[in-house]
């Protein structure tokens, strides 16, 4: 397992050595190539995982067949589809590796065999916060939302073409352009 895991994981709770280990050793270590499928919608999302390397987009298809991207992710980030992992309901939305990725994984099954052996693996449900998309205000403007993906997750600008973070932002291409054209101007 990577430091990187290890690192997010203490920063999520006080775990003595014993119980890092008895926590790392849960979890699943692997490669996967660019488009690959993580999780299909209407599949039961029974993993989370973790981001060591590339990049994952989560999204579904509108009524006009557009994707619409719910989630952008790059190396440090967690991952899931929290409706379904916790309400064990199918899956809304497709997780793919956008370039070929590394993920460390660790099952539902897992998470509940060690929160029933002691209440400190309890603090593993803080992961699940870091899960969710960073969601922004319906009534921020663009340039806000823009903002503060430049200033919170920078890695998703290059990592990313235009039209994905665009999507992500609930913007098309062409306003994602003005906008950065505006803010470049400025500085």
């Amino acid at each position: 397992m990577s430091d990187m895991l290890l690192k997010s994981l203490q920063s999520i709770g006080h775990f003595s050595e014993v119980e890092l280990e008895t926590i790392i050793g849960k979890f699943e270590t692997m490669s996967h190539k660019a488009g690959e499928v993580l999780l299909e919608v209407g599949e039961i999302c029974d993993r989370f995982w973790f981001l060591e390397q590339g990049s994952i987009r989560k999204y579904h298809k509108n009524d006009n067949v557009d994707e619409v991207n719910h989630g952008l992710f790059t190396a440090g980030s967690w991952f899931l589809d929290h409706t379904s992992f916790t309400g064990r309901k199918p899956a809304r939305y497709r997780i793919e590796a956008y370039g070929a990725s590394k993920t460390s994984s660790i099952s539902v099954h897992h998470l509940h065999d060690l929160m029933g052996t002691s209440q400190v693996y309890f603090q593993l449900g803080k992961i699940l916060e870091k899960g969710q998309h960073m969601a922004f205000d319906p009534n921020s403007k663009p340039e806000q939302r823009y903002l503060e993906v430049l200033e919170n997750r920078p890695a998703l600008l290059t990592a990313f073409p235009l039209k994905h973070i665009a999507s992500y932002l609930g913007m098309t291409p062409e306003t994602l352009s003005r906008v950065r054209k505006r803010i470049s101007s400025l500085s």
